[in-house]
């Protein structure tokens, strides 16, 4: 069979897509597969010598419903359904707009509520061609635009949903490898979030994570998902020489759930507590005060540490280290003293370096009085070393 006018590609091109039909995952439930590749350096077959970049070639993963796609074409596609070949809320129609039938000669129909085909699709491709928009309305972007080199996904809906190149990213997937490069995908959140990861120094390092427009929530049947893999090469020319000579594929594992059953937990909570007859009294004429005493404290303090940093030309950008030190000799609201560590440029003569008294602040408010006025306190509480605002006032409950 002739492949559609716009692949073009010699007689000698190679293309393979494969589906794991042996293990049907649940999509209610996160899907997590790895695999290892490589395309060697030596890109070329035996006797062919051109620039690395020339040789074209796409290596894809993908999650399916079918186990058999109804049409697959290669090239730019890498796999993917023909545009030409609608699946959509009626009939399913060929190039010539004519209906396919069944085995009993009934129109297919395709119920737009349930799911059926691809419903994402990771390519790593030499060309940056599988985002290029194409026949039928086919989303993608213009030939100048085009992203060599690079990492696309495609949605249930065959969107282009993320499209960059391979060098964004740190540590990056590269296409040649004289080592296998071992990547992860993790399809989780009923579908709402992929995620690229490669091991790196036998741990997972992501890549990236991308949110998937696509809601499964409103369509049935996503308990029948495949895993599958794609490749093809050479993807737009009639060059057979510029076609890669080997992929190393290997070490393909998959994680999910095998069955068609939603699987729930009752969660159990203590009985709340509760009196309809509790008895209750309203008081009245209630003046709340404001407590002038700790603002007035506060302010002053600040207004210490900004004499500070003005003796020693400290700018408010740079946060001053302070220590602390609980004073219980100053009342439940007033137990956090604070002193300013010496340095050479506070002293009295002759005797080195003195510490400044910052003033008291209540305790609950040195988180706030740290942050506002750009400093620090350590020290010691039941020998217990604290750093506010760091630690915050854990340590004194």
């Amino acid at each position: 069979m002739a492949l559609p006018s716009d692949i073009k590609l010699p007689a000698g091109a190679r293309y393979y897509q494969f589906v794991e039909k042996d293990l049907k995952f649940n999509s209610n439930y996160d899907i997590v597969w790895s695999f290892q590749f490589r395309v060697p350096g030596d890109l070329g077959h035996t006797g062919a010598d051109l620039p690395s970049q020339d040789y074209e070639y796409a290596f894809g993963t993908f999650l399916t419903t079918l186990t058999s796609e109804i049409s697959s074409v290669p090239g730019q596609y890498v796999g993917d359904s023909d545009p030409e070949v609608t699946e959509a809320r009626d009939e399913i129609l060929t190039e010539t707009d004519v209906s396919i039938l069944t085995e009993d000669g009934a129109v297919t129909i395709i119920d737009s509520s349930s799911l059926s085909g691809q419903l994402i699709k990771v390519v790593f491709d030499s060309t940056g061609l599988y985002g290029l928009s194409g026949r039928n309305g086919h989303p993608g972007v213009a030939l100048k635009d085009i992203k060599r080199n690079s990492l696309c996904i495609r949605d249930y809906n065959h969107d282009l949903i993320y499209y960059e190149y391979l060098s964004a990213f740190s540590p990056t997937i590269p296409l040649t490898s004289e080592s296998l490069n071992t990547v992860r995908i993790r399809y989780a959140n009923l579908g709402s979030k992929i995620s690229i990861d490669r091991e790196i120094d036998s741990t997972y390092q992501t890549l990236t994570t991308i949110n998937v427009p696509l809601k499964l929530e409103s369509y049935s049947g996503l308990d029948r998902v495949f895993v599958g893999y794609s490749f093809c090469t050479p993807i737009s020319t009639d060059q057979v020489q510029l076609s890669v000579s080997k992929l190393f594929f290997k070490d393909a594992h998959i994680e999910g759930l095998v069955s068609s059953q939603v699987l729930t937990e009752p969660i159990s909570s203590a009985e709340l507590n509760f009196n309809p007859n509790a008895a209750y009294t309203t008081v009245s004429n209630i003046t709340a005060v404001k407590d002038e005493d700790a603002i007035f404290q506060i302010w002053l303090a600040s207004q210490q540490i900004a004499n500070y940093r003005e003796s020693l030309g400290i700018p408010e950008s740079v946060p001053v280290a302070l220590t602390g030190e609980l004073d219980n000799n100053n009342g439940p609201n007033r137990s956090f003293v604070m002193k300013v560590l010496g340095t050479p440029g506070i002293a009295d003569a002759g005797a080195g370096p003195i510490s400044l008294d910052i003033g008291s602040i209540p305790k609950e408010r040195a988180y706030d009085f740290a942050v506002d006025n750009n400093v620090t306190i350590r020290g010691h509480y039941r020998n217990r070393e604290f750093l506010i605002p760091s630690n915050t006032l854990s340590i004194f409950s």
